[in-house]
């Protein structure tokens, strides 16, 4: 699917991306699926090689840390994610 932005959603999709880099640093986001096939976004660190997947409203989806410590960073990485993702489809956050 191609998505055309306006200059304003294309400049809050920068914005929000450069936030996420920087209080994420190694981060990454794809498009991926759940086991029930519905989309969601797949959120995955290179160096550690830690990942979780997250709906697009910003909930986790599948997980693999069982630790209270890590999941607020989990889901504000979600939420930003998820954010990017409604914006790019049209909506405005």
């Amino acid at each position: 699917m191609v998505t055309i932005l306006n200059d304003a959603r294309a400049q809050r999709i920068r914005k929000l991306n450069k936030e996420f880099s920087q209080k994420f640093p190694g981060w990454m986001c794809e498009g991926s699926e759940d086991a029930e096939g519905h989309p969601c976004n797949a959120l995955f660190n290179n160096d550690t090689e830690e990942f979780f997947r997250a709906s697009y409203s910003g909930e986790l989806v599948e997980s693999p840390y069982t630790t209270i410590t890590k999941m607020p960073a989990l889901l504000e990485m979600a939420k930003i994610q998820g954010k990017i993702r409604r914006i790019a489809e049209g909506g405005f956050v």
